[in-house]
């Protein structure tokens, strides 16, 4: 199976605990972490790996608030847009 590094490497790099996010093989993951940590970008980047990989995926995006959802579902766009216009 593809990883996000191989879709995400020209536009996007994870610091050390995202990336430790993205690599852990369960399929339920929690963050539980500090402001300005990356949360939303990493989730981006799973759900950008997941839809770019052989087998694409749904992904349901719930959060407490619709302004919460929106960011991560914006933030997915930006990246599968970036991703999309590499592979160009």
């Amino acid at each position: 199976m593809a990883t996000y590094a191989q879709f995400l490497a020209e536009v996007w790099t994870p610091h050390s605990g995202q990336r430790e996010f993205l690599d852990h093989p369960s399929r339920i993951k929690v963050l539980a972490c500090g402001r300005r940590w990356g949360k939303t970008d990493a989730c981006a980047a799973a759900i950008v790996a997941q839809l770019l990989g052989e087998t694409p995926t749904r992904t349901l995006i719930l959060a407490p608030t619709l302004d919460q959802a929106r960011m991560l579902f914006d933030r997915v766009v930006a990246l599968l847009d970036a991703v999309l216009a590499k592979r160009r």
